[in-house]
């Protein structure tokens, strides 16, 4: 949660540097208070305990020395002092204190995030997500979330601080247009394939998480299929539609379609619509997944031609 010292690099890292130090000290006085436990603003001498405990916390690297004089520059010499102070409590009233302090300590959440991976439920995508309310609530109900996505750097902060449970790579700042691969994740992973309607007799398969979403299919997250997502896909028992990007990613997924015995969608979008989200934005759900149906072909010979004409 916190950035090592000697890798602040800018105006913004520093400000939630700083911001998260003060959350630390804020937990630690209101714990103290509740407890009438006595919290020394003196005792802020560095021991080899405290320095263990500003390395668990990633404030500070193996160069305990050289980042804690950087520390004190950062912080300045009062908050520096008060923040140490706060420190040496934590060490001295750790049973106490519990797990209080889980959501600021990178190993904590790293067991935070084993136990929710070992859960099978559905997952949730967060558009707009905001400090993390709705993810909340669905978390409380056992929900995975899958990912989470604002466009306010404020927020996404605010986000990974109340959500522990969930890689930092999954939570995305990032306007929702221009978000198309989540690379944090198994290698086999097919993305939203839990909300498959059994109902259907096909299956749409797109690169980008929001591409699927948009039209009820499933993403590789990426424009190549690994042998263990191909199976995945095929054990759905049922036509497979990718519809590739229009780009030099898509020409891969042609050729591995080809390959696989799937089909493929070329469907006549304008020439600014570059994959399916874009063209559901444009077009409209229901328009998007007919143009798909419509356009999607079976023939080896067809599909080749229709590729070099398509991008």
């Amino acid at each position: 949660m916190f950035e090592i010292v000697s890798e602040i690099s800018n105006t913004k890292s520093k400000k939630f540097f700083l911001e998260k130090i003060n959350i630390y000290i804020r937990l630690i006085e209101v714990f103290a208070d509740s407890l009438n436990l006595k919290l020394d603003k003196n005792n802020y001498q560095i021991n080899s305990e405290t320095f263990i405990r500003l390395s668990e916390l990633n404030i500070l690297n193996s160069k305990l020395k050289d980042d804690n004089k950087l520390l004190i520059k950062v912080l300045k010499q009062n908050l520096y002092r008060k923040f140490i102070s706060t420190i040496n409590f934590n060490i001295k009233y750790k049973k106490k204190i519990g797990n209080l302090l889980n959501k600021l300590d990178p190993s904590k959440r790293k067991i935070i995030r084993k136990e929710v991976g070992k859960k099978k439920k559905y997952s949730v995508v967060d558009f707009f997500c905001g400090a993390g309310g709705l993810s909340h609530g669905f978390a409380q109900e056992g929900f995975i979330i899958d990912l989470a996505n604002d466009n306010d750097e404020e927020c996404i902060e605010t986000y990974k601080f109340n959500h522990p449970e969930i890689f930092g790579k999954k939570i995305l700042l990032e306007d929702i247009k221009k978000v198309k691969y989540v690379t944090d994740v198994q290698p086999g992973y097919v993305f939203n394939m839990d909300t498959q309607d059994w109902t259907r007799k096909f299956v749409i398969v797109t690169e980008g998480p929001f591409d699927a979403i948009t039209v009820s299919g499933v993403s590789i997250l990426g424009s190549e299929i690994n042998d263990t997502q191909r199976e995945l896909i095929n054990n759905l028992n049922r036509q497979v539609i990718v519809v590739p990007d229009r780009d030099a990613p898509g020409e891969k997924l042609i050729t591995q379609a080809i390959e696989f015995g799937w089909s493929v969608a070329f469907p006549e979008w304008d020439k600014t619509v570059g994959d399916v989200a874009e063209a559901v934005l444009k077009y409209g759900r229901l328009f998007t997944i007919q143009s798909i149906l419509k356009s999607t072909e079976s023939s080896k010979l067809k599909i080749d031609l229709k590729r070099k004409i398509y991008g």
